[in-house]
């Protein structure tokens, strides 16, 4: 696995590659099943490398506003060759950031929608979140006697 992988949490899917370079299917990946046992490739039958997806939340906040997805996996060099970044711009002051590491995804499209549908998921009890109840409009605190800087 890549670098840091220990730090970061895995989400269970996970792609085979078959690293013998004499093998048809050398550095092809496969959607591995089970994720329990280790990835035999099925034409040449020598064991091959696991990447499994997975991410991390950096910073102390609760909501996150952007997500750095990379993507499309080198088995042979152990590295991602490409970034991309999804920015929630409605929420107006920078939160935490959550990086994924995918082999599963290949194309810069396919990334970025990957990020919106985990922020999504990550920020989902930001819009699920109780409103308050007992906010007063600006007519009403003028009625009140209160002034008002607006």
């Amino acid at each position: 696995m890549s670098d840091k992988a220990d730090q970061m949490a895995n989400s269970g899917r996970a792609v085979g590659y078959c690293l013998n370079e004499r093998c048809s299917d050398f550095a092809v990946g496969r959607v591995l099943v089970r994720r329990d046992e280790g990835f035999n490739c099925s034409r040449c039958e020598r064991y091959g490398r696991i990447e499994y997806e997975r991410g991390r939340k950096l910073g102390a906040f609760e909501f996150v506003s952007e997500i750095q997805v990379e993507f499309n996996y080198d088995p042979v060099r152990d590295v991602y060759l490409e970034r991309t970044s999804v920015r929630d711009e409605r929420l107006l002051t920078q939160q935490s950031v959550y990086k994924l590491k995918t082999p599963m995804v290949q194309t810069q499209i396919e990334a970025a929608n990957v990020g919106r549908v985990v922020m999504a998921a990550i920020n989902r009890k930001l819009e699920r979140r109780p409103r308050l109840r007992n906010l007063q409009t600006r007519a009403a605190l003028l009625s009140e006697g209160w002034q008002t800087l607006v």
